[in-house]
């Protein structure tokens, strides 16, 4: 797991992640190249734990736009320039999965909203995270892109 640099956020070390965590990346195909990270062309990877360790309560997002979830990883997919995938833990230690869009400083101070969930899907089981990360983003490709991935994302 030392191929990616993976950020730890509300955590006391950075190096150290929780069990869930691990296995999380471990579903998502690890930190090689048959991995969703590769497929989606993801950068700034973020985990975020609860520090106790208990089960999380369940993910959802705000009238703000913004995605809330105490256990989960989320990153930057190639692709239009604010898209994130964010993959939250839920108290039934199912998925959520959701492909977020980000939106621009001055649509926030026009609209109060930070962006919205372009596709989710929830219950996905541990053998199926891989191929529902990677089917929504080529339904987002599809989509949005014309069936095109660009190199280096698209403003």
């Amino acid at each position: 797991m030392d191929r990616m640099k993976i950020r730890g956020r509300k955590m006391k070390d950075p190096n150290v992640r929780d069990w869930r965590i691990e296995q999380m990346i471990e579903q998502l195909g690890g930190l090689g190249l048959g991995s969703s990270f590769t497929y989606t062309g993801a950068t700034r990877i973020v985990c975020k734990s609860r520090e106790d360790g208990s089960k999380p309560d369940r993910s959802l997002v705000t009238d703000a736009g913004l995605i809330d979830y105490q256990v989960g990883i989320q990153f930057k997919v190639n692709g239009k320039r604010f898209w994130k995938m964010v993959v939250s833990l839920e108290p039934s230690d199912t998925y959520t999965v959701r492909l977020w869009l980000g939106y621009t400083f001055p649509r926030i101070a026009r609209s109060g909203e930070f962006g919205k969930v372009l596709y989710e899907f929830s219950d996905v089981y541990c053998d199926s995270l891989q191929d529902m990360v990677e089917h929504i983003y080529d339904l987002a490709v599809d989509e949005y892109l014309g069936g095109f991935i660009p190199l280096g994302g698209l403003k």
